[in-house]
């Protein structure tokens, strides 16, 4: 069976609480991480951008950079079909 790579983007709403002086510290709070409670959280889909079909070393390739990741307990190498 063929393997392939899909590349997607997920995009999410966020809803955060902040306390500042103003909305642009408010804003900057948010953006560097400071002092925010995320309240709400909202998928708004997910875009698929492409696939690429992979040989079984280039496959290969990409499970070996993986094992490291949160994948890797699903992932095998594979020998040539």
């Amino acid at each position: 069976m063929a393997k392939f790579k899909v590349t997607t983007i997920s995009m999410f709403k966020l809803e955060y609480l902040v306390e500042a002086d103003n909305a642009e510290y408010a804003k900057d709070s948010v953006v560097c991480n400071v002092d925010k409670d995320e309240v709400h959280q909202e998928s708004l889909g997910e875009t698929i951008v492409d696939a690429v079909e992979l040989n079984t070393e280039e496959y290969n390739k990409f499970v070996a950079s993986a094992m490291n990741g949160h994948v890797a307990d699903r992932l095998t190498l594979r020998e040539d079909d």
